[in-house]
């Protein structure tokens, strides 16, 4: 009772700091792409912004705007983002605990959570107001119903990973490799589970209304933002290794061969160790085929990598060789700690900097025209429209830059329009200096510039 006791201490303790190093040093100032669209749709969630001033819902998936909105039913402030992204990404930690757990042993667990609490990728993620360090948690609760129904049949855990699945989907469209993993392991394993869709269905089915009312077609958004992140900018083939060091620590990788080494010299491949394997491929191969790579797209895979290396850790410990033990124990320590304690979060800690603002030339902007402008009053651009958007609080006009057009027959009523001199999009700077219609109003650096526009 008493080591069962500490370890809840322990596990207890370890969220308690994946909490604290998520949360601070908050960034107050500015926020920038994603997060400006997640910060207006939360806007308007809760009634403080006109949907029509500028929003992304043809695109983006609602619920981190709507979890936000909710905060902002007590107060309105963008600290409370920040609690909840860095609330959810810490609950990572005693959640892959139990899976680890219930997959494996306790040892697994601890030893995967420790190094989970101090994940580089997880951590610098969690100050941003982003999807990407909440969806591993997710995951993981959603993979842990899965489990739990495909051992015990019970419809309660198909009904709940039905939910938790649905919620993963509604953080990000990606999860959808859950709904597939969901389907050809039971296939495999020639179960049925009406719970779980019904569930699923029932949590998709207010998002799937919303886009047949706003769009007519309930899958909308998923088909946008799938189109769009393969009409981006190319990425590297290679992207996801050259930065993989951030999702798992490269000295973990040498604890992968003695586990294939095992499948190799056992002929077999544990059940539980193939579901994992098949949920990371799922998401991990597909990934390649995006023409837009970013390493965390990948980190919801992060916990289910850990467990493997945290499981030979403990079949070694267990087998009480001193030598390698200690060299082990030395490295689950030190490993992540090393990481943060060179991150810039650690940085800003151990100077007493629990908060700190920056500046953008587009933040500036933005207030300008806040401070400067008529509520009444519109703004034309053709970059970083979603931060001048939530900044200003003002109808934006997203001028088409990805096609040619006629300057006057969409920029058709009087206006302000944000120039950035070093994006050759219409109109340029040699365009407007061509016009009489433009008139400027305030220079805010070297490359931004805010022009009044009068047809």
């Amino acid at each position: 009772m008493l080591k069962k006791f500490h370890l809840s201490l322990f596990i207890i303790g370890l969220f308690l700091v994946a909490f604290f190093i998520r949360l601070f040093p908050i960034r107050l100032e500015p926020h920038y792409w994603d997060e400006c669209v997640y910060l207006q749709h939360a806007d308007i969630f809760s009634g403080k912004t006109p949907a029509d001033f500028y929003n992304e819902f043809y695109l983006r998936p609602p619920l981190l705007p709507f979890f936000i909105s909710l905060f902002y039913i007590f107060f309105h402030s963008e600290l409370l983002a920040n609690f909840l992204i860095a609330f959810l990404s810490s609950l990572g930690v005693p959640l892959l605990y139990l899976l680890g757990r219930e997959l494996f042993d306790k040892e697994t667990g601890v030893i995967a959570s420790f190094i989970y609490t101090f994940l580089p990728l997880s951590l610098s993620l969690s100050h941003s107001i982003l999807v990407d360090s909440i969806l591993p948690t997710f995951w993981i609760i959603s993979f842990l119903f899965i489990f739990r129904f495909l051992e015990k049949g019970r419809a309660l855990d198909a009904s709940l990973a039905g939910f938790f699945v649905g919620l993963s989907v509604l953080l990000k469209f990606t999860s959808l490799v859950l709904i597939v993993f969901f389907i050809f392991v039971c296939l495999f394993k020639k179960i049925k589970s009406t719970y779980f869709f019904l569930t699923l269905l029932l949590t998709l089915s207010p998002f799937l209304i919303f886009n047949t009312i706003l769009f007519s077609d309930p899958i909308h958004p998923f088909i946008q933002g799938f189109l769009i992140v393969n009409n981006d900018i190319p990425t590297s083939l290679f992207s996801f290794y050259s930065d993989f060091d951030k999702i798992f620590p490269i000295i973990f990788l040498i604890l992968l061969p003695p586990i294939f080494f095992d499948y190799w010299k056992k002929k077999k491949i544990p059940q539980i160790h193939l579901l994992l394997w098949f949920l990371i491929l799922l998401l991990f191969i597909p990934m390649h085929f995006f023409v837009h790579k970013e390493i965390r797209f990948l980190l919801p895979v992060s916990p289910f990598l850990l467990l493997f290396p945290s499981l030979k850790i403990s079949e070694w410990l267990r087998e009480k060789k001193e030598i390698l033990s200690l060299i082990l124990i030395f490295l689950i320590i030190f490993t992540p700690l090393f990481l943060y304690f060179q991150a810039f979060e650690w940085k800003m800690i151990n100077e007493g900097k629990l908060f700190y603002n920056a500046t953008s030339d587009v933040l500036s902007a933005g207030l300008w025209l806040k401070t400067h402008t008529s509520e009444n009053d519109i703004i034309y651009a053709n970059y970083e429209y979603p931060c001048l958007a939530y900044y200003s609080k003002r109808k934006t006009i997203v001028l088409p830059f990805w096609k040619k057009f006629n300057i006057s027959d969409i920029m058709d009523r009087k206006g302000y329009y944000v120039l950035f001199k070093d994006i050759n999009r219409t109109p340029t700077l040699e365009e407007i200096q061509k016009s009489s219609k433009f008139r400027l109003e305030k220079e805010i650096s070297d490359r931004v510039q805010i022009y009044f526009y009068e047809p």
